[in-house]
């Protein structure tokens, strides 16, 4: 796992562009971190020095209060073998932190010159991701995947206008190449012309995994017609929606866990996205998804990725993989599930369930006025229609879902698609539990409803 973004970066104190891991060790320290161009962008062909040929830019710069750098700088020094620089004196009582090539050198002269510049902030060089100090609480559960992260921003994109963020969804880019494919998405985004973006592009070689951040995940990118100011998105660069499982496994099997760590941090930063996976035939927002999710229930489009069949076994897209990962960086599963292999034959039940293609409606108490027969005999089956329904819309209710709330209120005010007793007193008496187990949620959807 290497460490360094594109030449010429220039990042503010607190700034967007770093990679995860810079965020979650600033937080720990209470501090901010910046860059700039040319910050130890040279290859030194030095003992303790990583090659840095493409001049990658590997310098970071810690500002906050004294006594927070010192805990830093102390908790560097305890990690010195896997760092490159470290400089830093404290401007109360002189003491000095010096680390080169992975060496204390904190009472040599080896950063003599430099230490009275160095008095405001820790400077850091370093060819890989830090650890964090034991027994920090992060919120993702796991170990992090092996993956390069840094910026390629586009212009494309718009304010999310205070819309709450539900969704994140995974996208096929229907060209390209799998190798070196994110950069070469990434650089043609930024033109304006192109009109498309996405938050993260994605895709891996023989060198790993490389993500490229083209959009910030506060602002909507340009990629699900309607549900742009939801969502977070997610593009496996030189993917095709006609794909086999066995293509995902061998052109982005690693590219798929990083993607699932991806969305378990995303559900961490942005607690209205529910910690689920709607895999097809789908289900109420939000959680985590595809492009077709918009295009199927949603009603918005024509896009099909990341294709595959619209339920298991899993012979395109391989949504079991992808859950498992999901499931275990979100501390729901300690276990990766079972993949259900692409070869394995049906049964006769299985096969005339899946022949049959005509369409049923929804029984279930938050069905929308107007819904007609949407769902065939599979896909019923497979959400176990009515009370899985029911329960789905009111786990993600209960988890912040304002428009899954706004469905509750509906019911409850006697507006929904059934109105008899049972339904109205039922769904008052989960916004009763609302109101008791996620008072915040409710803040929340009264904001985004405009209610005072």
């Amino acid at each position: 796992m290497s460490y360094g973004l594109p030449p010429g970066t220039q990042i503010f104190y607190g700034g967007k562009g770093f990679p995860p891991w810079v965020y979650e060790l600033a937080k720990a320290f209470n501090l901010k971190a910046s860059t700039y161009p040319g910050h130890q962008e040279s290859h030194r062909n030095e003992a303790g020095f990583a090659t840095n040929y493409q001049r990658l830019n590997r310098g970071i710069d810690w500002v906050g209060d004294v006594d927070d750098m010192q805990r830093f700088a102390d908790y560097l020094l305890s990690i010195k073998g896997d760092l490159e620089q470290v400089i830093w004196q404290n401007p109360r009582d002189g003491r000095r932190v010096g680390v080169a090539g992975g060496v204390d050198v904190s009472n040599t002269s080896y950063f003599m010159s430099d230490y009275a510049a160095h008095r405001d902030h820790v400077h850091l060089r370093t060819s890989k991701p830090l650890p964090l100090p034991a027994g920090t609480q992060t919120g993702i559960v796991g170990m992090r995947p092996d993956y390069t992260e840094y910026p390629i921003w586009s212009p494309n994109g718009q304010s999310r206008n205070g819309t709450p963020i539900d969704l994140f969804l995974l996208h096929t880019q229907e060209g390209g190449s799998t190798k070196n494919g994110a950069v070469s998405l990434a650089r043609w985004m930024q033109n304006p012309a192109t009109k498309v973006s996405y938050h993260y592009a994605v895709s891996e070689d023989d060198q790993g995994v490389t993500v490229i951040d083209t959009r910030d995940t506060d602002l909507a990118s340009w990629s699900v017609l309607s549900a742009n100011n939801r969502s977070i998105n997610l593009v496996f660069a030189g993917s095709r929606a006609a794909w086999t499982r066995q293509d995902w496994l061998k052109y982005a099997g690693r590219s798929i866990d990083v993607a699932a760590w991806l969305a378990a941090e995303d559900c961490r930063k942005y607690p209205t996205i529910p910690k689920r996976v709607l895999t097809p035939a789908y289900g109420p927002p939000g959680g985590i998804s595809d492009h077709r999710y918009v295009t199927h229930y949603l009603k918005d489009g024509t896009h099909t990725d990341v294709g595959g069949p619209m339920g298991p076994p899993w012979t395109g897209f391989p949504w079991d993989v992808f859950e498992a990962a999901f499931l275990r960086y979100t501390g729901q599963s300690g276990e990766p599930v079972k993949p259900v292999k692409p070869d394995q034959p049906l049964t006769p039940l299985e096969e005339a369930i899946m022949a049959d293609r005509n369409l049923y409606p929804s029984v279930s108490i938050y069905k929308e006025p107007g819904e007609g027969p949407k769902y065939t005999l599979a896909q019923l089956i497979q959400s176990i229609d009515g009370f899985a329904h029911r329960e789905a819309v009111e786990n993600s209710a209960m988890n912040g879902s304002v428009t899954d709330i706004d469905r509750v209120f509906r019911v409850a005010a006697g507006k929904g698609e059934y109105r008899d007793t049972w339904a109205v007193n039922h769904a008052r008496n989960v916004l009763i539990q609302l109101e008791r187990v996620n008072p915040d949620a409710l803040q929340a959807y009264r904001e985004w409803k405009g209610i005072a």
